[in-house]
C-alpha cells in the first residue's frame, strides 16, 4: 500500500486528485492539507510514503514547505505539482529536495507512474518540463541546432521521443507495436 498526502490549496483540484488515486487498489490518501504550514505542523503525525505538493499556496508555499519537510523528515518523498512550466519553479523545487515534478495538465497515467517511480526510490520529472529545462543548461545552446540538422525518419523520431520520456521496455514495446498496427 502506498500512503499518499495531498497538499493543495484548491479544494476542487485536491478532491479530483484524491478521486483519481482511489482508482488504484494499492494507493491510499491518508491526509489532505490546503497549505504548506498546516502540512508542516502535522508532519510528525503523518504515516505516509509520498507527498503530492502544490507549489503556489497561501500561508506557506510548496517550496518552503518542501524545504522544511526535508529538514524535519529527510526520508520524505515529495512530488511537486504545478501548473507552471517555468523552469525557475522547477529549479527551486529541486533545490528544496523534491523527488519528482508533475505538471497539473498531466494524465492520470503520468501521475501514477510518478508516484510508483518515486516510491521505488527513483525520481520522476514531467518530460515536457525536462525538455524546457534542458534548453537553459549552460553549454547546450548549440545542441538544439545540431538536433535540428539530424535527418530522422518518423519511426526514429518516435523511438527517440519514447526514450526521452523514460518508457520502460514493456511500455516501449507496447507503444511501438501499437503504432505499427495502425
Amino acid at each position: 500500500m502506498i500512503r499518499i498526502v495531498i497538499v493543495e490549496d484548491h479544494t476542487l483540484f485536491r478532491e479530483g486528485i484524491k478521486s483519481l488515486l482511489l482508482r488504484f487498489d494499492d494507493f491510499k490518501v491518508v491526509a489532505e492539507f490546503a497549505d504548506g504550514k498546516t502540512f508542516c505542523d502535522a508532519l510528525f503525525d503523518l504515516d505516509s510514503d509520498i507527498v503530492l505538493m502544490d507549489i503556489d499556496m497561501p500561508v506557506m508555499s510548496g517550496i518552503e514547505a518542501s524545504k522544511t519537510a526535508n529538514i524535519r523528515k529527510p526520508e520524505i518523498k515529495i512530488i511537486a505539482l504545478s501548473m507552471y512550466s517555468d523552469h525557475s519553479y522547477y529549479y527551486e523545487m529541486i533545490k528544496a529536495g523534491v523527488s519528482g515534478f508533475v505538471l497539473k495538465e498531466a494524465t492520470t497515467t503520468e501521475l501514477e507512474k510518478a508516484i510508483r517511480d518515486v516510491h521505488a526510490g527513483m525520481g520522476f520529472f514531467s518530460p515536457e518540463l525536462l525538455q524546457k529545462a534542458i534548453v537553459h543548461i549552460p553549454g547546450l545552446e548549440n545542441k538544439k541546432r545540431k538536433l535540428d540538422r539530424l535527418q530522422l525518419t518518423n519511426r526514429e523520431a518516435e523511438v527517440l521521443d519514447l526514450i526521452c520520456k523514460g518508457f520502460s521496455n514493456q511500455e516501449f514495446h507496447k507503444t511501438i507495436f501499437e503504432s505499427q498496427n495502425r
